[in-house]
């Protein structure tokens, strides 16, 4: 019961725009410490994840194709395929990808 009611006021923070737990990959918590905005270099990332997915690339190619890039992790470090798998499994379905809130699915 108790989890139950846990899990429906984290989604209902989240349907407010509101941080629940860590930032979430691609966002910035705002001044106030309870919204997000988006973080244009991560969407950036999340958008070239999208892309390698969509051209079939495996986990291990999509960080090849960031270190390529020269893109780093948050900590500044190279991309692994855990950390991409990772943030895969822990973005909505459809994450807005820039200010207007447009969306691209980013699993298939």
């Amino acid at each position: 019961m108790t989890a139950a009611r846990t899990r429906a006021a984290l989604r209902a923070k989240r349907a407010k725009g509101e941080r629940a737990g860590t930032e979430p990959y691609g966002y910035r918590v705002n001044g106030d410490g309870r919204t997000l905005h988006l973080y244009q270099p991560e969407q950036q990332i999340l958008r070239t994840l999208i892309d390698c997915r969509a051209a079939g690339f495996t986990l291990r190619a999509m960080a090849e194709e960031l270190n390529r890039q020269g893109l780093t992790t948050r900590a500044g470090r190279p991309w692994k395929h855990q950390l991409i798998a990772g943030i895969l499994r822990t973005c909505d379905r459809h994450t807005p990808i820039n200010e207007k809130g447009e969306t691209r699915t980013l699993l298939s």
